[in-house]
């Protein structure tokens, strides 16, 4: 297994509400790929393992051969336990056999499960899951669920909250839902069959706090393409609730969802993002302004926002990938924040087609604004075509919010797949760091005599309650919030506060009626406190 770590670029800036530190590391030059399409809709390359934030895992398409097409292709996995400082990348899932199009999900074990499209047991090639055997082993056990007349292609699911649980993922193939039922074993609850879905690519899957399953779609739709609805499952899939139709092209201007589509949970609040293009004759025109829209049932009285546009840039962009002008949206949350990441054509063109940038943008954790959208790549000097940006689902740290992205670098705009001129593109890993913003405010003039946190007040409150401590000498001072159950939700503050009486604020809007505690850690003080939030 080899180390190694390619610093390419590191930017610091410092905005009004937020420090940010910006690194962009290459992964290992010996996977540069020339097969350069990682996903047929939005990508899902790269986890954090939010039990151990230091824990990353990686996985992407990779051929050393310009015949990719037909043998070289397959599916590469990676591991770092510094935070993304150093990585180890110990090739191929399985050398021999071809694979590809793959996502990553981290188990409540801290280990890897990847779906890709393989026949690793021989027959055609079609949707598999690898269970690693630890967290970051690279030891992968075959999960086959088997072929099935509807060929099922392009694997993408979620795992549950625990590898205890009798449903260990579910997952979508094709127009198909399963059930994994083991992560040492081949066993499965069996396709079923799905007529709304369009194809499992265009779909997005995420798990809340609590358990449940949240899935976003783009849906199976001839007369009226481009529709996307949501559903929730309370039971680890087995069954779902009635679709809510968050998306109809006759209701905007016949602007329909396209190919990308992702989403996150902000405590059991869902948030989804998809890119919307104008259909013309039921086809869709990657040609006109494309746009990315922000869902969320709490937001906007449940109707989606726009929170970018390709607006006049809609781009020539003539290969077969199925990118619009701006596409292929991704979301994570970290405890405080929301960032969603995609891809931008800018107007810059080779050989008739336009490269694309990364861009990010992002809100608190209700989704009710977004700050204006960022640039992270090509700022000076040598243009690259950056796409099939990924996102992890949970990001952050307890000293910091980290969020990791994973994305694609070519030096040729387009797919050698279908057609541009062949490049052995790079796979970069992209870290944004912020230091958040803790809304502390100082409400006494005299050192009080110990430390102290009081009761929230008010309590029981509906959302917002307010939360007072002293500190008698100069401290690092950590508040965190946590629910009936023990999960880490939220965290008020972190930071070093010199010797005074204190207010900060907690706005539980995006959360469930229930009891939360919160405590306090200041050098070797502790303490802790209920509170009850009711709506």
């Amino acid at each position: 297994m080899k180390k190694f770590i390619v610093l390419l670029i590191s930017l610091t800036f410092n905005p009004a509400s937020y420090t940010q530190i910006y690194n962009f590391i290459e992964l290992d030059s010996n996977y540069r790929t020339y097969y350069d399409i990682q996903s047929n809709g939005s990508a899902h390359l790269i986890q954090m393992d939010p039990a151990t934030p230091d824990n990353l895992q990686v996985v992407f398409n990779h051929s050393g051969n310009i015949d990719s097409i037909i043998v070289g292709r397959k599916a590469v996995f990676g591991f770092s336990n510094d935070n993304g400082l150093n990585w180890s990348i110990n090739g191929p899932l399985y050398p021999g056999i071809r694979s590809g199009f793959p996502v990553i999900r981290i188990m409540s074990n801290g280990s890897a499960l990847i779906g890709v499209n393989s026949n690793f047991n021989g027959g055609i090639e079609r949707a598999q899951w690898l269970a690693d055997i630890a967290p970051g082993a690279g030891t992968f056990i075959i999960l086959d669920p088997g072929e099935n007349n509807n060929f099922p292609l392009w694997p993408n699911g979620i795992q549950t909250s625990s590898v205890t649980n009798q449903s260990k993922f579910v997952f979508a193939a094709n127009t198909l839902l399963n059930r994994g039922l083991s992560i040492t074993q081949s066993q499965f609850s069996g396709y079923a069959n799905q007529s709304e879905l369009s194809y499992s690519f265009k779909c997005a899957f995420a798990l809340s706090l609590s358990g449940k399953i949240g899935m976003a779609y783009i849906m199976n739709e001839i007369v009226t393409p481009g529709k996307v609805s949501f559903r929730e499952s309370t039971d680890n899939g087995v069954t779902w609730s009635t679709p809510v139709l968050i998306w109809d092209p006759l209701q905007n201007n016949n602007y329909g969802a396209y190919n990308g589509i992702d989403i996150c949970y902000s405590g059991e609040v869902p948030k989804v993002v998809f890119e919307t293009v104008k259909y013309i004759s039921y086809t869709p025109d990657i040609h006109s302004t494309a746009q990315i829209q922000f869902w969320s049932p709490s937001v906007n009285s449940g109707n989606p926002v726009i929170i970018d546009s390709s607006n006049s840039m809609t781009g020539q962009n003539p290969q077969n990938d199925g990118y619009a002008p701006v596409c292929r949206p991704v979301i994570g949350i970290s405890p405080n924040r929301i960032l969603v990441a995609y891809c931008k054509a800018n107007p810059n063109i080779l050989d008739s087609n336009n490269y694309f940038d990364i861009y990010y943008t992002m809100s608190d954790l209700t989704g009710n604004s977004w700050n204006t959208p960022e640039k992270l790549t090509n700022f000076i000097g040598t243009q690259f075509d950056y796409r099939y940006v990924s996102i992890s689902a949970m990001n952050g740290r307890s000293d910091r919010e980290d969020f990791h992205l994973l994305a694609q670098k070519d030096s040729i705009p387009g797919s050698f797949v279908n057609g541009a001129e062949r490049s052995p593109a790079r796979i970069v890993y992209l870290k944004l760091q912020f230091t958040p913003p803790f809304g502390i405010n100082n409400i006494g003039s005299e050192i009080p005599a110990g430390f102290l946190l009081k009761q929230n007040y008010p309590n029981p409150f509906n959302p917002k309650t307010s939360i007072d401590f002293d500190i008698p000498d100069e401290s690092n001072v950590k508040i965190e919030v946590y629910n009936s159950i023990g999960k880490l939700v939220a965290v008020l503050a972190d930071q070093r506060l010199a010797a005074g009486s204190y207010r900060t604020d907690w706005n539980a809007g995006n959360f469930a009626s229930g009891i939360y505690f919160y405590t306090i850690k200041a050098g070797k003080f502790y303490d802790s406190k209920k509170m009850i939030l009711i709506k």
